[in-house]
């Protein structure tokens, strides 16, 4: 009973301020209470983000991941990935190494797909103690460090504050492309103008959409014909990277039209 009224005054605040959804954002330790519950929790707000076309998310990271199974995750439209403060390296608490293991911890061991997985870059930077471990009362947005010596643009360490800089930032992009995109914390602390850190992720993830490219690889071919068979056939493996592209009938959904098109566009070229 608590849990419902909780849940309707969610639902409340999400059609007073006409927000699109809800992000569960629970970082209490693998003992707290809460997790007995959790799962009954996000199915309940499932049923009701459903009912009025809400999206429904969570950022997470392994530590708070552990105790929830692959089928409540299952539940959420994306996940944003937390890779930043690992306490577990002694010089960055968000290099690429944590990056690709963050992910593929929740891609392999919570099985949830690429394309909803978003991965969680940090827009500051944290220092160390003496023994090497993370100093979790230090905490220099990005924004400083560029006003302490704008060639820290490039850099992923100053004056002990480990970070990520452009450098590091592009190569993330590069592998968020392979997943669901980029989620940062937080752009407050981004630096202005030339030094700006989502600029270069907006530089590096923005595509312009090709007519009929569905696999997002920049070019239309038959291959994109075959992504579409096998998604209109409800094949196991089937992924449509950018389903827009393939609504070459343009009513706003994708069927055998489409592929029908598609097709004849191929023949003519």
């Amino acid at each position: 009973e608590e849990m419902a009224d909780f849940n309707e005054k969610i639902m409340i605040y999400c059609e007073t301020y006409q927000l699109d959804g809800i992000d569960l954002d629970i970082e209490l330790g693998s003992g707290h209470e809460i997790w007995k519950y959790y799962a009954d929790w996000v199915s309940s707000l499932r049923v009701l983000c459903d009912e009025r076309g809400y999206e429904l998310s969570t950022a997470s990271a392994q530590w708070v991941a552990v105790k929830v199974a692959p089928e409540t995750f299952e539940l959420f439209d994306f996940v944003n990935v937390m890779a930043y403060d690992n306490d577990a390296d002694e010089s960055s608490h968000a290099d690429m190494e944590f990056a690709q293991t963050s992910l593929q911890y929740f891609h392999v061991q919570k099985k949830l797909p690429k394309e909803r997985l978003v991965l969680g870059v940090p827009f500051y930077g944290r220092g160390y103690t003496a023994d090497g471990a993370l100093d979790w009362n230090s905490y220099v947005p990005f924004s400083e460090l560029i006003a302490s010596d704008a060639a820290n643009y490039d850099k992923d360490l100053y004056s002990g504050i480990a970070y990520n800089g452009a450098a590091t930032m592009r190569e993330k992009c590069t592998l968020a492309r392979d997943f669901g995109g980029i989620m940062i914390w937080e752009v407050s602390q981004d630096a202005a103008g030339e030094y700006s850190l989502l600029s270069v992720i907006k530089e590096e993830l923005t595509v312009s959409a090709v007519r009929g490219d569905v696999n997002a690889d920049g070019v239309f071919s038959v291959l994109d014909a075959v992504s579409l068979q096998k998604w209109l056939l409800c094949a196991p493996d089937a992924v449509l990277a950018d389903w827009q592209a393939g609504d070459l009938s343009e009513d706003g959904t994708l069927d055998a039209f489409d592929l029908a098109v598609m097709k004849r566009e191929l023949l003519a070229s």
